[in-house]
């Protein structure tokens, strides 16, 4: 069956086009999800939330990651080249955080 490829049925251009079909990569609040089944589950929280960065540091071997698991999650690390890090945590928590008001530095 033919998948609309646009809200609406067709482009901002009033073109229209069909497909047999449609790889819909723009994310967890997908539109592309809702037209193609309207009463599909929107996304919603699900007990974990995660936080990430970058930071400068000597002496560390790009390429080596490690992962830690917690109670309550996972940290995990690696090196991009041989002076920033990339980091990112896992969180579970019941509680969704309120980010309302909470700046990058933060």
């Amino acid at each position: 069956m033919p998948v609309v490829l646009a809200a609406g049925g067709e482009f901002a251009s009033g073109r229209r086009e069909t497909a047999e079909l449609l790889v819909g990569t723009d994310g967890i609040w997908s539109t592309v999800r809702g037209l193609i089944d309207s009463s599909a589950p929107r996304a919603e929280y699900a007990g974990l939330y995660g936080v990430a960065g970058v930071f400068t540091m000597t002496g560390v071997e790009p390429g080596v990651w490690d992962l830690t698991f917690t109670r309550n999650g996972a940290f995990v690390y690696t090196s991009v080249d041989a002076q920033t890090q990339w980091w990112t945590a896992q969180i579970g928590d019941p509680v969704k955080p309120d980010l309302r008001g909470v700046d990058d530095e933060e």
